[in-house]
């Protein structure tokens, strides 16, 4: 597929400065993107940096000021990287100051950024994803349930949509691909258990036998099956509880994405 045909909504919507960036194993996606901004008369930059060894905080001390810099300043910032630079300080920053639209690609490459944007109908597609967010947030107060073949059995009460996608991305903000939603609980309402068949605690990875995590309220246990896991998954629930426990569970995602 061509990048300068892909119908995604970024990039038709008045594109003036786009930072497209940060990508962590080379430039191709970048490049097709920027391609389709210049196009449409938009000024891109490319930046590229060496793959990040954390997620969130973590990876402070890792970023180049002067992606901070140029993130900020942009109209557009589109992150492909992985791990993504949401939840650092840069990408604190550049939400506070009010004027990027951050789209997080996380592992997009060239052939999956194609078939996000290019390989359905976008517009049915987002009809569908706009419905979605309507009826959740219509059923706030509903108990949900759900469970998996793993051993996953969950309940809780739902909670209004926090982050609500629109349709084309005009308002800064973070804007996460289409085909996909997040439920969000009531504070305290989960139960159940969670089987994790892959974790993104400090890196990202499968993991060799799976994680199972006891939620009352909030987090009562964890127990990974694989030793060599247990100690950063720890690490990642106590730090992001600010300390003593372990949390609680903010949100659910579903993916319907075809």
């Amino acid at each position: 597929m061509s990048p300068l045909t892909l119908d995604h909504d970024w990039l038709q919507q008045n594109l003036e400065r786009v930072n497209v960036g940060t990508g962590d194993d080379g430039t191709a996606i970048g490049s097709a993107i920027a391609a389709a901004v210049m196009d449409r008369n938009g000024r891109p930059l490319i930046a590229a940096i060496a793959q990040l060894p954390f997620q969130g905080g973590l990876a402070d001390p890792y970023i180049p000021d002067t992606l901070a810099a140029a993130a900020a300043a942009s109209d557009v910032w589109i992150d492909c990287c992985f791990p993504y630079l949401a939840g650092s300080k840069m990408h604190d920053a550049a939400m506070k100051a009010g004027r990027t639209r951050y789209a997080l690609l996380a592992t997009s490459g060239v052939e999956s950024f194609g078939r996000l944007y290019g390989g359905v109908d976008f517009a049915s597609l987002m009809d569908y994803q706009m419905a979605i967010v309507e009826y959740l947030d219509r059923k706030a107060g509903s108990r949900v349930r759900f469970s998996c073949p793993a051993g996953t059995g969950v309940e809780f009460v739902l909670d209004a949509v926090k982050l609500k996608r629109e349709r084309v991305a005009r308002s800064a903000g973070v804007h996460t691909v289409p085909g996909a939603q997040s439920l969000y609980p009531v504070k305290g309402s989960v139960r159940g258990r969670v089987v994790l068949g892959a974790l993104f605690d400090e890196h990202y990875r499968l993991l060799r036998r799976p994680a199972i995590v006891e939620v009352d309220g909030s987090i009562r246990s964890m127990n990974c099956t694989a030793a060599e896991d247990g100690p950063s998954f720890e690490r990642a629930l106590r730090r992001a509880a600010g300390g003593g426990d372990f949390g609680f569970m903010i949100h659910f995602t579903m993916a319907f994405h075809p």
